[in-house]
């Protein structure tokens, strides 16, 4: 039945009051304190009425004023100002108990006790606001002391009402007051075991739904699980015959059992061997990188390397591929400490981003490698070329697994999207950062940043340089 209440109530709230629990709570007080005080009032007033041999002129205006706490809440509906009615709603209350405290014999009247509920109600109106609360908790005090001023100073008169009647009306207001409090405080219980219902309810909906999630998560994981031991079994089964394609092509065209006796013979073994490699280097980054995305990639195979002689030996491999694309390779190296790291794995990663800016870098443009120590006491190596460049949002999709710029079905430049990706992942397998910037039009800077503590401070021992 108090839930009905609170529904009724409801209605004179707007979307703002609903959406917050502390607001609406207030705001429901409130609405039940303008409903249920003026008609308690009401009440009091018809005793009045009919027990007062001289019924003053006043007691019409009460009954007007009454009626103005039942339009608050209409007010506060039409133009959501709840926390400057509620203080005026409080204000007048005060004043009101004031006045008829006045009226009825000072501290003898009957209606004394009703600051209580003055007071009950700002509490159920402001909360821990103490903005409003603090400064109507002011005014009440006020008002209550200024009834001791005045009745020691003599004034008000007494009661103009007959003893009997005066008792009456005390009963009458006792009547009315525990009704109020009761109310309200029932109200208030009301209101708050709704809203540990709505509560309750919404709990559970967020535990479903993150039920969902979850369930949609490990679908998710197991999906993609499935699909990297789906990507390492393909390619380990295209491995095998790649090899064999690779490794017969290779022997037809060094004519180990007797020349070929047309040349064109020798054309199509290049192509079958070209495409053969091209392809096994496809399938071993796929591997590699289903490797990481599983997270089973490990830093095994560690030595001691020169990482001047590996940046050589991969700007000899990618030499013919620049002469090809008509691209200078420049190499700026300065001297650098030995470090620790797996070789194949940073050869990829050189071989990757010297590829890419090449690739990537028009007839005439220039690609240039630097490697320095950086600012930490690690080593920065930068892979820096003048092609095309990447917008900001671009170069998120370029280092996202099998992310291509050039989305289109005719794409100008080849490639799987892994190379970034997995140079990447394999930076980070040594503990270290790669980081990237692009400018469209002008050109990319890929730089690779190794951590000191896979620099060699001492030289390697003679057992290690055996």
């Amino acid at each position: 039945m108090l839930s009905t209440f609170v529904s009724i109530q409801d209605w004179f709230l707007t979307e703002r009051l609903r959406g917050n629990r502390d607001l609406r709570r207030r705001a429901l007080c409130f609405v039940w304190a303008n409903l249920l005080g003026p008609s308690l009032g009401f009440v009091m007033l018809a005793y009045l009425f009919v027990r007062d041999p001289n019924p003053p002129l006043w007691y019409d205006a009460a009954a007007i004023a009454g009626l103005s706490f039942l339009l608050l809440p209409v007010a506060m509906k039409l133009w959501d100002r709840f926390e400057a009615l509620s203080f005026v709603s409080a204000q007048l209350f005060g004043i009101a108990v004031l006045f008829l405290v006045g009226v009825f014999g000072g501290l003898d009247s009957p209606f004394i006790p009703w600051f209580v509920a003055v007071v009950m109600s700002g509490c159920f109106y402001f909360g821990n606001r103490r903005n409003l609360r603090n400064p109507f908790l002011i005014c009440v005090a006020a008002e209550f002391a200024s009834v001791y001023v005045l009745s020691f100073l003599g004034i008000p008169d007494p009661s103009p009402l007959p003893a009997n009647v005066l008792a009456e009306l005390a009963e009458v207001s006792d009547f009315c007051l525990v009704v109020f409090v009761c109310a309200m405080t029932l109200n208030f219980v009301a209101v708050a075991n709704t809203q540990q219902r709505e509560l309750e309810a919404e709990v559970k909906t967020r535990g479903r739904a993150e039920a969902r999630l979850t369930a949609a998560l490990d679908e998710a994981n197991q999906a993609m699980r499935s699909k990297t031991t789906f990507l390492a079994n393909t390619s380990h089964e295209l491995r095998t015959p790649l090899n064999a394609i690779i490794g017969f092509a290779d022997l037809i065209r060094s004519e180990a059992f007797g020349p070929l006796d047309n040349a064109r013979y020798r054309d199509y073994l290049d192509d079958i061997a070209a495409s053969g490699q091209h392809l096994l280097h496809i399938i071993n980054d796929i591997l590699d990188f289903s490797k990481f995305e599983a997270g089973k990639a490990t830093l095994d195979n560690i030595e001691t390397l020169d990482l001047a002689n590996l940046i050589g030996g991969a700007v000899r491999m990618i030499q013919p591929q620049a002469e090809s694309a008509q691209v200078n390779l420049d190499v700026e190296v300065d001297p650098l400490p030995a470090v620790i790291g797996n070789e194949r794995l940073l050869s990829q990663v050189l071989l990757n981003l010297l590829s890419n800016a090449v690739k990537f870098t028009p007839p005439g443009g220039s690609v240039t490698i630097l490697a320095c120590r950086a600012v930490d006491g690690g080593i920065s190596v930068t892979v820096a070329d003048t092609g095309i460049g990447m917008s900001e949002d671009e170069v998120k999709v370029a280092l996202t697994a099998f992310g291509q710029v050039d989305s289109h079905l005719a794409r100008r430049f080849p490639g799987t999207g892994l190379g970034l990706p997995l140079a990447k992942a394999i930076v980070e397998l040594h503990r270290g950062a790669l980081r990237m910037r692009s400018v469209p039009g002008k050109g990319t800077e890929v730089t690779i940043l190794l951590p000191p503590e896979h620099i060699v401070t001492t030289p390697p021992s003679a057992a290690e340089a055996a």
